[in-house]
């Protein structure tokens, strides 16, 4: 893997990884109704924030934000300060949920989206123009550490979905009502009581709200002659992407749908009309899960069900081209650029229009933050590796004792998903140990040797 370096993702297959307890507690209450809402909001997180000139990513590990790019957004240093838990970029502005509080910020200059600054819980979050929009919820009922709620009845479920609500502060556009009163989202009429919004997606002068079952509606204006509260496509839809002035959807079954403001580029591909030059891909079906849709201006990325990256719309991938023989795990877009997170090994790659290196992550700086298995925030310097022991205690070794990944080595790298020991703020434990919390599910790696007459330990 030489020339390339980790990125851990934050989510790999967003709503299909639920919380332990969660499970726990569904099987012993039977049936819930919601409950797969629930369990889609607290585990469906986008990890990857780009914007007009950078790319920013999470670090689950410990909850840090890693940029490239040289156009960040005004106050990107101050990040460092917090931990996050899901990103989202703009245009000179950034936002972001922190992970310690579950509640959003926003940093950057230009847009009304920082000026307001709004500090709200939120389980989603989108930026589009000058606005920000986000799915806030009653932070009461959710244990933040967990991810979970604190207890999962019928009635906890119940009272939870019915708190969670869009809601959207900043400016609607220039094709918005002078009083910016379509600013917040229209919600689809007679939803079921466990149909929850679970979804949020703002282009310039619009915003799209899409529920658990798959229902969309929309408000704002596409253009100044286009409201986007009219007809949205047939089916329920599982996935969707809202790039500047027009909306994609991947339908259950796997067939995209898209509709706005289109130009004559063809980014609004939509498999039930047919798609001109775009032809070839009317048989493809596309991946059904969170964070596998992606658009910008005049163009649309998606992975399909083999979770290979397909582009239409807009031809800017000269120099940057889609990597058509690569699997993803998620991906996002900006305006004009769009990465993604390796399936293989949690690399990063990015295509499309990028005249400030947003395209291109400092390997050298990248090496340093992602090239250990797995190293915490609390390590010294040289970095220190954690290894669970007991449910509460960690082991923690110096990177140097064999813990540490050589792009050169003989062992390859690999991506799963699996149980992750984190310490707990650095708190020693009484047997000297270190106290650690566990992580369900989290993308990450593991050695595993490319030569036959390789020993497995040399691998670990």
């Amino acid at each position: 893997m030489a020339g390339s370096r980790q990125l851990f993702a934050r989510a790999a297959a967003a709503g299909v990884a639920a919380a332990a307890m969660m499970r726990s507690a569904a099987a012993a209450d039977g049936d819930i109704a919601g409950l797969p809402a629930v369990q889609y909001l607290l585990t469906s997180f986008q990890g990857l924030g780009l914007g007009v000139g950078y790319s920013s990513a999470v670090r689950p590990l410990d909850d840090a934000v890693f940029y490239w790019g040289s156009q960040r957004p005004m106050g990107w240093s101050d990040t460092t300060n917090s931990v996050w838990l899901a990103l989202a970029g703009g245009d000179k502005v950034q936002c972001g949920i922190k992970r310690d509080t579950l509640t959003t910020h926003c940093w950057g200059s230009f847009a009304p989206a920082v000026e307001e600054h709004r500090e709200i819980p939120a389980l989603a979050l989108v930026l589009g123009g000058e606005k920000a929009c986000a799915l806030t919820f009653d932070i009461g009922l959710v244990d933040i550490a967990a991810l979970s709620l604190k207890e999962v009845t019928a009635e906890s479920v119940a009272t939870f979905l019915a708190s969670v609500k869009p809601v959207c502060w900043g400016t609607q556009g220039s094709d918005s009502t002078d009083d910016n009163s379509d600013l917040q989202p229209r919600v689809p009429d007679d939803m079921d009581a466990d149909d929850a919004v679970v979804d949020v997606q703002a282009g310039t002068g619009y915003v799209c709200v899409r529920t658990f079952k798959g229902r969309v509606s929309c408000s704002g204006h596409f253009s100044s002659s286009m409201p986007a509260n009219g007809d949205v496509p047939s089916g329920a839809f599982a996935t969707l992407a809202g790039g500047t002035t027009h909306v994609c959807g991947v339908v259950a079954g796997g067939a995209m749908r898209c509709w706005g403001e289109c130009s004559t580029l063809g980014e609004c591909f939509d498999q039930t009309t047919g798609g001109g030059r775009f032809s070839y891909l009317a048989d493809v079906r596309w991946a059904e899960f969170q964070g596998t849709l992606s658009a910008g201006t005049a163009f649309t990325c998606g992975l399909t069900a083999d979770l290979v990256p397909r582009c239409f719309g807009r031809n800017f991938w000269g120099e940057y081209p889609e990597p058509s023989a690569t699997q993803f795990i998620q991906i996002q877009s900006a305006e004009s650029h769009t990465c993604g997170i390796v399936r293989k090994d949690s690399s990063l790659h990015c295509w499309g229009t990028c005249y400030y290196a947003e395209c291109q992550p400092d390997l050298d700086a990248e090496a340093r933050l992602f090239s250990t298995i797995p190293c915490g925030r609390a390590a010294a310097s040289g970095g220190v590796c954690y290894k669970m022991l007991s449910g509460s205690t960690c082991e923690a070794r110096d990177c140097s004792s064999g813990f540490q990944w050589q792009p050169q080595s003989p062992c390859s790298c690999y991506y799963h998903l699996g149980d992750l020991a984190v310490p707990d703020a650095a708190v020693s434990a009484r047997d000297g140990g270190m106290r650690c919390t566990m992580r369900r599910n989290t993308p990450m790696f593991y050695l595993k040797q490319s030569n036959e007459n390789l020993a497995n330990d040399q691998c670990r």
